[in-house]
């Protein structure tokens, strides 16, 4: 309970009673208000209406001057965990335990003392006890004696408390006439506190609280204090079942009927109703508990927490489906979505609900931040992945969040990593270039029905186009508007909501993107998206390799003096840009006053030398892509510098796609194999060979294309066939869109030449890369081929079974 002085009183016609002049305007006073003028609890009233301050009973001492009026906010309490009623001891002791035997007399003589008389009719004392209780003969002192936990005063009021809170029982005989339960789906009620953020902050997260007294709300967007802008308390009364005479209870009820003041429609909850807090909406302002919404449910439903974490996905869906406007948790304190997608990816799920499309098809945001962790729903599960590893569920989970919008580009969580920097190896743009988008119709414009509708195609176009420009602007373009136009009309597009508004009507819809399988990408945007890959691999591989010279670099310098803070400033640094700017300080470091090189010692020439690695690695760019190799080279040559396996393999890798995609080649599609030697003194020339099962072609050598037609996204190209050259380093290149559902086998014969080892990197979206590094063999052309996998094709994913041993390369910026 919180009480703030708002206001005093001016002197005003003592005549008028239920009327104070104030000498503020602005003190943020509303109806249904609880207020205390002058001092005590024993000037308790509420406000009725603004002018001046209008109130519902009459003030204790009307007209007087210098009056304090505090405004009362009264929070539910927080009973002990172990607590079923919240029910005080003084409660239980002097309310609950009564002889029935004498319950009538008491509750006549304690209205006698308040001047009522009790009707003998069970529905017309109803509509007295509820009457009395809108007055000015009982509200205060009651009240007062509920907040305060007055023993003495709860042993008085104790008949009435019993008898009033039996008008609001579930399957009492005798109801009022048109007496309803506030039960439902749809219902909630509001009520608006003016607390502290101490005091604000006692609400936690499936915490159960409950009012100590009767307490008055309003019904929402219907009435009550709306010029108030204090915390607000939301009151979700759904209930395990609409029938109000299956479940016993106290539950709240509209007494607007039978209220002193039915302009007020009030709904009055009664005491030690139990609920709990689901959530709260910061509406963000987590600093500020003026702007909080605290959202509470029954106690008795299961928290939809316990849902997500138990994977009961039918109940999930049910559980949206009633509290449509709770799933966009974006202003919350816990995030819905990222719950969701976090028990989603950690095994299958076979209830044939996919909870991800609740959330989104109720509003949840592909990009939204959990205020808990700072992170997006993608990586929320790309954290989960390279802690857990990565499963066919989760890359699913992926998928779908990418195809719905998530911006990959987004730096999110703790160390302020994208999704794009976790998880590096799933093609991004393979996905991006496919899509379609739709809008959400709900409005019956141009007689249409519900439901989602296709933009036109050279709309979808340019939308997807607008899409690509959000996604590259990263972390800047979650609130960035792009103008779009379709048709006759032009929009400005929101796509971190999901929103399109028409720029002429004002008309505001939903959108959303899909997948558009059966459209297959023609030879220049594969081009252009493996353009766009191969920038973001080089980016990620300089970032690992200037981490590794960073380090290598402390090893070289820890004997310099003065080296711990520059190198733990460099350490920070993931941008080639800033270590650049400190190099040259740094490079002052290293040299010091020497001033020829015979005075250097072993120690130094090494450090000099690690620095150089590091401006090497800093140095890389796309138009310097080339010296990938030789950077490598000399970081391994480096004796203070541990290159990982993985991130040696990672840069063969990038080096072979490299000199692939300077070949006009393509690099990344749904499924691609690049076979790599290095020549002798006599060419070599090595084949790979892949049978297509939907036309049974083998493209091969001279065969550069299955049969199928071009629309056919499992169509196999080989678009480079190299027959090697002497001292040269040789690229074969095998691609398709995406791999039909078959089974494949891929296989190498040595066609002519001398046998080499060579290296097979196998590429596949959203699964780690696969390399195998055969030993020199002796097939020649009529001797066979060397089976190096079969595959099988699930949902789109390749399986690959092996039939060498092979390395899966996995990446990571940890």
């Amino acid at each position: 309970m919180n009480e703030s002085v708002v206001t005093h009183t001016l002197r005003s016609d003592p005549t008028v009673s239920c009327r104070m002049e104030v000498d503020r305007e602005d003190h943020g006073l509303a109806a249904m208000d609880d207020i205390l003028v002058g001092p005590g609890f024993d000037g308790l009233n509420r406000v009725k209406g603004l002018g001046s301050v209008l109130t519902v009973y009459a003030v204790k001492e009307p007209g007087k001057e210098g009056l304090e009026v505090r405004r009362l906010a009264v929070g539910p309490v927080v009973p002990s965990e172990k607590a079923t009623s919240g029910m005080t001891y003084n409660f239980i002791r002097n309310v609950e335990f009564f002889d029935e035997d004498t319950e009538e007399e008491n509750l006549t003589a304690f209205l006698d003392s308040v001047g009522v008389e009790l009707p003998a009719d069970p529905v017309e004392r109803k509509k007295v006890l509820v009457k009395l209780y809108t007055s000015n003969k009982i509200y205060p002192r009651l009240n007062k004696a509920m907040y305060t936990d007055d023993a003495e005063e709860l042993r008085r009021h104790a008949p009435y408390i019993r008898a009033l809170r039996g008008v609001f029982k579930r399957g009492q005989s005798d109801p009022l006439p048109g007496f309803n339960f506030f039960i439902g789906s749809a219902k909630k009620l509001v009520k608006r506190c003016e607390l502290t953020k101490e005091q604000a902050e006692v609400y936690q997260i499936n915490q159960k609280v409950c009012w100590p007294a009767f307490f008055s709300t309003s019904e929402a967007d219907k009435g009550g204090n709306d010029a108030f802008t204090g915390l607000t308390f939301c009151i979700r009364c759904r209930d395990s079942t609409e029938d109000p005479n299956e479940i016993q209870g106290y539950f709240p009820a509209s007494i607007k009927p039978w209220s002193c003041f039915p302009d007020e429609n009030e709904v009055l909850i009664p005491p030690h109703y139990m609920l709990r807090v689901h959530n709260i909406n910061y509406n963000k302002q987590p600093a500020n508990p003026k702007k909080w919404v605290i959202e509470l449910e029954l106690a008795d439903l299961p928290p939809v927490w316990d849902i997500i974490t138990q994977k009961n996905w039918q109940e999930f869906k049910t559980w949206a489906q009633a509290h449509p406007d709770l799933v966009d948790t974006s202003k919350s304190h816990s995030s819905i979505i990222n719950e969701v997608v976090s028990s989603l990816a950690a095994e299958p799920n076979e209830t044939g609900v996919d909870p991800l499309k609740v959330c989104l098809d109720h509003g949840a945001l592909p990009n939204e931040i959990d205020m808990q962790t700072g992170n997006t729903p993608l990586t929320t599960v790309a954290l989960q992945c390279l802690e857990s590893g990565k499963t066919e569920q989760a890359l699913a989970v992926l998928e779908s969040l990418l195809l719905a919008g998530a911006n990959p580009y987004i730096k999110a969580g703790p160390h302020e990593e994208s999704f794009e920097q976790l998880m590096p190896e799933i093609d991004l743009r393979l996905l991006n270039c496919v899509m379609g988008w739709q809008y959400w119709v709900d409005d019956g414009v141009d007689g249409k029905e519900d439901g989602w509708y296709l933009w036109s195609e050279d709309g979808s176009a340019m939308l997807e186009h607008a899409f690509q420009e959000w996604l590259n602007s990263g972390h800047e373009g979650r609130s960035k508007l792009l103008g779009v136009r379709s048709d006759y009309f032009s929009y400005n597009v929101d796509f971190l909501h999901m929103k399109q508004a028409n720029t002429s009507t004002g008309t505001k819809r939903k959108i959303r993107r899909y997948r558009r399988r059966s459209i297959p990408l023609s030879h220049d945007q594969l081009r252009a998206l493996s353009e766009a890959k191969l920038r973001q691999e080089l980016t990620l591989l300089q970032k690992l390799l200037m981490r590794a010279a960073v380090d290598g670099l402390q090893q070289a310098t820890c004997h310099l003096q003065d080296a711990a803070d520059m190198l733990s400033s460099l350490s920070q640094m993931v941008s080639a840009t800033e270590i650049s700017a400190v190099s040259s300080e740094y490079e002052k470091l290293v040299l010091g006053d020497l001033e020829d090189e015979a005075k250097e010692t072993k120690e130094t020439k090494e450090a000099k030398a690690s620095l150089l690695n590091l401006q090497e690695a800093c140095d890389l760019n796309w138009d310097t892509r080339e010296k990938v190799t030789e950077v490598v080279k000399h970081l391994r040559d480096d004796p203070h510098v541990k290159l990982a396996d993985d991130l040696v393999e990672g840069a063969e890798a990038f080096v072979t796609s490299n000199n692939v995609f300077q070949r006009d080649g393509i690099t990344h599609a749904g499924f691609r194999a690049s076979l790599s030697w290095q020549n002798g003194e006599k060419r070599t020339d090595l084949d790979m060979c892949m049978t297509c099962p939907e036309c049974n072609m083998q493209v091969y050598h001279e065969e550069k294309e299955c049969g199928c037609t071009e629309d056919k996204l499992c169509r196999l190209n080989l678009d480079i066939d190299d027959r090697g050259t002497p001292h040269k380093s040789s690229e074969e290149n095998l691609y398709m869109q995406e791999p039909g559902p078959f089974r494949y086998k891929l296989e190498v014969e040595l066609y002519s030449g001398p046998p080499v080892p060579f290296r097979l990197q196998v590429h596949r979206p959203g699964q780690a890369l696969r390399v195998y590094r055969v030993a020199p063999h002796t097939t020649p052309r009529s001797g066979g081929r060397i089976v190096i996998f079969e595959a099988s094709v699930a949902e789109g994913i390749m399986h690959l079974e092996s039939c060498l041993e092979h390395l899966d390369v996995m990446l990571s910026t940890d």
